[in-house]
């Protein structure tokens, strides 16, 4: 990244109340590190080395009103108008845009230990080495391979 690119990243970061650092991000209000960082199509949220989980741009769908029953958080992702967190119990949670039913988490994907939020589509990888995808589905972003799916 070019110095006047990430001399701008930072401003804008610190404009939010957040510095960068050697080491990673942290919050100014808590001096906790930050652990996770996703940046959507127009919302950007991160989760703090406590599991809290803040975020802000545009919130026309609600993508960026944190839900208060999260637990500690470990990963977070945002998507197009929408955000997805994974607690320290591997417990999906998702809100905002759902159009396409991308926040309509299913029913038995075993315990995931990785989410990604597309434009309008979710996948995550659980501890069998299985993928799942929902949502919008009109260029077989929610099509997993045979092999890789965690219903064949």
């Amino acid at each position: 990244m070019g110095d006047s690119v990430r001399n701008i990243l930072i401003s804008l970061l610190t404009i939010v109340g957040i510095s960068l650092g050697l080491n990673g991000c942290s919050s100014a209000s808590d001096g906790a590190l930050t652990e996770e960082l996703s940046a959507g199509v127009s919302h950007t949220c991160f989760v703090d080395g406590m599991g809290l989980v803040d975020c802000w741009g545009s919130n026309d769908y609600g993508q960026i009103d944190v839900p208060d029953n999260l637990g500690k958080v470990t990963q977070i992702s945002a998507g197009g108008d929408h955000t997805c967190a994974l607690n320290d119990e591997g417990l999906l949670d998702c809100w905002g845009y759902n159009d396409y039913g991308q926040t309509d988490v299913p029913d038995n994907l075993g315990k995931i230990t990785q989410i990604s939020a597309g434009v309008n589509h979710t996948c995550v990888l659980n501890d069998r080495g299985l993928v799942d995808c929902w949502g919008r589905n009109d260029d077989g972003e929610t099509d997993v391979p045979i092999g890789l799916a965690t219903t064949n």
